[in-house]
C-alpha cells in the first residue's frame, strides 16, 4: 500500500524536498516528492496512519533544521504504486496554481560566517551568498513553481562546484534554486571599496539591494543627512538607520530582548526605538524614537566590514515615488556613485516597519520579509475575488477558493510610478495563479483610481488583470472595511482615523460600530464639524472653535468666508488631532502622514492621568472641553490628557471590556500601550497587519464573504 500526500505551505525554496528526502531515508521508506503549482507532492510507499506520523515527524525536523519551511495543511490518499528508493522528481503542473511563494530573507548565520572566511573563496565576500535556509525569494521569481529556470537567476549556468553542492543531500544548497558563487554569480557593477570610500567621506551613494536600491548615506554626518534629504525631497518625516549588529545598534537606540529578538530575525524589518540621540540631528530631529534594522543583503555585510557607524537607509526614490530597482530610473535623483549588479529584480519590494507594544511586534508596514502572505480563510468558498484596498497605503488581498493571498505595501496609487506598480504586481499574481475575478471589491469613494480602472475595465468589456464578462465591482463603506478586519460578533469596533468617504457632505473619520449577526449599526461617531483644509491645521482649529463659539485669536480675514461657504462636514479623529497640534504646538501644517500625532506623543507623560471631559449625546461624542481647557495648559499636560482622553473613550464604551481596534490612530504608541497594558479588557485585532489602511481590503472581503449589511 502506498499513498500520495498533497502538501500546501512554504514548501518550495527553503529546503523542504532535502528535508523530506533525508528523513524517508532515515525511515526506509521509498517513493518521491516534487513541487508542483499546488506546493508539494510526496508519495511514500506506508500506510495512512505511518504517512500521518511522518508528517509529524518532519514537522519537528523542519522547525530546527528548516527555519523558513512551514505545512500549512496536508490531504492524504491512497493510491496503487511500487517504489524502489525515494527520489526528488521534476516539478509537475496542475490546472489549478496556488503553490506559496516565500518572501525575501536575510543571510542566515552560516551564509554570514562563509562571507567573512577567507578560505572559501567561492564564497568569501560573494554579494549574493544564500541557501535554502535564507536569501532572496519573491524579488527574483518570474514565476511558479520556484525552479532556478523561473528566476532572474536563470542566465547565471551554476559551476561545477555548484553543481555538486545542489544535488548533494547533505549540504545546506541541496536543490538551493538560486544557488551561486564568486565563480558563477551575479557580478558587482563596481569594487565595493569605492562604495566605502564615498561613504565615509560623506558621500551619498545608491547600492542595488534586494527589492530595489537603498540611498545611503553617513547617519553621523549631519551635512550628508541634510543632503540626502534633499535629494529625496523629503524635509521632515524621520529617516531609518542600518546598523551593522546589536552592538552598533545599542549605540544608538535602547534595545529590549524581545526589540533584539525581532531586530535579528531573517525579516529584517525596520523597528522603531527609543533613541539615545547618537545619530546626526536631521536623522529624526526631536523625535524620541529612531528607526533601526540590520542588513538585510549580503552586499551591505560587506559595506559594514570598513564601516564603524550606522548608515541612514531609505528607498532610493523621490518622496512618493515607488522605489527604484533599475539604474535608468535615477533621472532625477543624483546620488554620488550609484553601484549595482547583473541580477534583475523581478519584483520591487521596500522593507518593513513595526514596533514592538507589551512584548508585541505589531506591522506598520508589511513589505519585504512579510510579503506576500498566504493564508487560509475560515470561509471556503469556489470563488476568486480581488479586494483593492484602499489608494494611499494600499495593499490588496487576493482570494481563490479559500485561500488569501496579501499583497506587500504598495504606497499611494495616486502617484503614477505607484499605480504602474499596483498593476504590475496585480498582473504578476494573475498570471502565476490564472485568476479570473468573480467580484472586485472596491471602497466607496468615487475617485480613487484603482477602483475606476476596474470600472471602465468592465465596462469596456476589456478583459485583462482577472477582469472577464462575469466581474462584478462591489463597493463597501470605508469604516465597515475596518470594523470586519478583524471578525467578531456582538461587539462594538472603534474605527479611528483620518478618512472614510460617506457621501459628498460627509467625510467619517471615527466611528464606533456596532457589529451584531449581519448588521453593522454606527452607535456613536465624534461630533461633526466642517472640512475646511484637510492640510491646513490652522483652518480644521478655527472650524472646531467656530463650531462651539470658544473665543479665537487667530482668525484671519478669510476664514469666516471659507467657513459659511463650506457644506463638507467631517467626524475625524485624525483631523482632531490635527486641530489640536495647531493650538497647543503652533503645527501649522503637516509635512508628513501622522505629523501632528507624533508631534503630540512627543509631549506624553505618563505620570500625568488626568483626561478631558467628553459628553455622549444622541450618538454624538462631545469633545469641546478639549478644546476649552488646553488653552490654559502648558503643552505636557494638554498632549498627555488629550491621549488620555481617547484612552478612557475606548475603555468606557466597550461592551464587556471587549472591543475590536482598527483604523491609522492606532498605530500611535502610547495609545496602543495605555490600552493593551490593562489585562481587565480584551482588545481584538488583526496581528498579520498594519492597523491603518493596510487592513481595508481584508475587512472588505470578510464584510463581503460574512455577508454582512451596513445600516445607516
Amino acid at each position: 500500500m502506498s499513498v500520495l500526500i498533497s502538501i500546501k505551505g512554504s514548501v518550495q525554496g527553503v529546503g523542504f524536498r532535502p528535508e523530506v528526502c533525508a528523513l524517508a531515508k532515515d525511515e526506509k521508506l521509498n517513493g518521491y516528492i516534487l513541487n508542483d503549482t499546488l506546493g508539494v507532492k510526496l508519495a511514500l510507499d506506508c500506510t495512512r496512519q505511518r504517512a500521518i506520523s511522518f508528517i509529524n515527524l518532519l514537522k519537528k525536523k523542519l522547525k530546527k533544521n528548516r527555519p523558513l519551511a512551514n505545512i500549512q495543511s496536508y490531504k492524504i490518499t491512497n493510491i496503487n504504486e511500487k517504489f524502489n528508493d525515494f527520489t526528488i522528481k521534476k516539478a509537475g503542473k496542475n490546472k489549478e496554481n496556488i503553490a506559496v511563494i516565500l518572501p525575501d530573507y536575510a543571510p542566515c548565520k552560516d551564509c554570514i560566517k562563509e562571507l567573512n572566511n577567507k578560505n572559501l573563496k567561492r564564497r568569501f565576500n560573494h554579494a549574493f551568498i544564500n541557501c535554502t535556509n535564507c536569501g532572496t525569494r519573491y524579488s527574483v521569481i518570474k514565476k511558479i513553481p520556484y525552479d532556478r529556470k523561473n528566476t532572474s537567476m536563470k542566465k547565471f549556468l551554476m559551476c561545477k562546484e555548484c553543481t555538486k553542492e545542489y544535488n548533494d543531500i547533505d549540504n545546506r544548497r541541496f536543490y538551493s534554486e538560486v544557488i551561486a558563487c564568486n565563480d558563477c554569480g551575479a557580478k558587482l557593477s563596481a569594487d565595493i571599496n569605492k562604495a566605502i570610500k564615498y561613504l565615509k567621506e560623506g558621500k551619498i551613494v545608491a547600492i542595488k539591494g534586494v527589492g530595489g536600491y537603498n540611498l545611503l548615506c553617513n547617519a553621523e554626518n549631519n551635512e550628508s543627512v541634510k543632503r540626502l534629504r534633499m535629494l529625496k525631497n523629503r524635509p521632515k518625516k524621520p529617516l531609518a538607520i542600518m546598523c551593522k549588529d546589536i552592538k552598533m545598534a545599542k549605540k544608538y537606540a535602547y534595545i529590549s530582548k524581545v526589540e533584539e529578538r525581532i531586530l535579528l530575525k531573517q525579516s529584517r524589518s525596520i523597528l522603531l526605538l527609543k533613541s539615545l540621540n547618537k545619530t546626526a540631528f536631521s536623522v529624526h530631529f526631536d523625535f524620541k524614537n529612531i528607526g533601526i534594522f540590520l542588513p538585510s543583503a549580503p552586499i551591505f555585510y560587506l559595506l559594514f566590514k570598513e564601516l564603524d557607524f550606522a548608515l541612514v537607509a531609505s528607498s532610493a526614490n523621490i518622496s512618493s515615488e515607488m522605489i527604484y530597482s533599475k539604474r535608468a530610473e535615477f533621472k532625477y535623483l543624483k546620488a554620488d556613485f550609484i553601484l549595482s549588479h547583473n541580477r534583475n529584480i523581478v519584483n520591487k519590494i521596500d522593507d518593513s516597519v513595526g514596533q514592538v507594544i507589551h512584548n508585541k511586534y505589531l506591522h506598520l508596514r508589511s513589505a519585504r520579509g512579510f510579503r506576500p502572505l498566504f493564508k487560509e480563510h475560515k470561509i471556503k468558498k469556489d470563488l476568486c475575488i480581488l479586494a483593492l484596498g484602499m489608494e494611499e497605503k494600499n495593499e490588496f488581498l487576493i482570494y481563490k477558493n479559500g485561500l488569501c493571498i496579501f499583497s506587500a505595501y504598495i504606497g499611494d496609487i495616486k502617484n503614477l510610478s505607484v499605480f504602474n506598480h499596483f498593476i504590475n504586481t496585480l498582473s504578476f499574481f494573475v498570471k502565476n495563479y490564472k485568476l479570473k475575478f468573480d467580484y472586485i471589491l472596491a471602497d466607496l469613494h468615487p475617485h480613487f483610481l484603482h477602483t475606476n480602472y476596474f470600472k471602465k475595465l468592465i465596462s469596456d468589456k476589456n478583459y485583462i488583470l482577472g477582469v472577464n464578462k462575469n466581474t462584478k465591482l462591489i463597493q463597501i463603506y470605508h469604516h465597515a472595511a475596518h470594523a470586519m478586519s478583524y471578525v467578531k460578533d456582538n461587539i462594538l469596533a472603534f474605527c479611528f482615523d483620518g478618512t472614510g468617504y460617506k457621501n459628498n457632505s460627509y467625510i467619517s473619520g471615527s466611528e464606533i460600530i456596532e457589529i451584531k449577526q449581519k448588521e453593522l449599526k454606527t452607535k456613536y461617531c465624534f461630533d461633526e464639524f466642517k472640512l475646511l483644509n484637510v492640510k491646513n491645521n490652522k483652518l480644521l482649529a478655527y472650524s472646531i472653535f467656530k463650531k462651539y463659539n470658544i473665543n479665537c485669536d487667530f482668525e484671519e480675514k478669510n476664514y469666516e468666508i471659507l467657513y459659511n461657504n463650506c457644506s463638507l462636514l467631517t467626524s475625524s479623529l485624525g483631523r482632531i488631532f490635527d486641530a489640536f497640534s495647531f493650538v497647543v504646538l503652533a503645527l501649522e501644517k503637516n509635512e508628513f502622514e501622522a505629523h501632528s500625532a507624533m508631534m503630540i506623543e512627543q509631549y506624553y507623560d505618563k505620570n500625568i492621568k488626568d483626561e478631558y471631559n467628553l459628553l455622549y449625546e444622541n450618538g454624538k461624542i462631545i469633545f469641546k472641553d478639549i478644546f476649552i481647557s488646553c488653552l490654559k495648559e502648558d503643552k505636557t499636560t494638554a498632549c498627555s490628557k488629550f491621549l488620555n482622553t481617547i484612552v478612557s473613550l475606548i475603555k468606557t464604551l466597550s461592551i464587556d471590556k471587549k472591543a475590536i481596534l482598527s483604523g491609522g490612530i492606532f498605530c500611535n504608541n502610547t495609545i496602543m500601550h495605555n490600552l493593551l497594558e490593562d489585562k481587565n479588557y480584551k482588545f481584538y485585532y488583526e496581528k498579520d497587519l498594519a492597523l491603518n489602511d493596510a487592513c481595508i481590503a481584508l475587512g472588505q472581503l470578510n464584510y463581503f464573504l460574512y455577508e454582512k449589511e451596513f445600516i445607516e
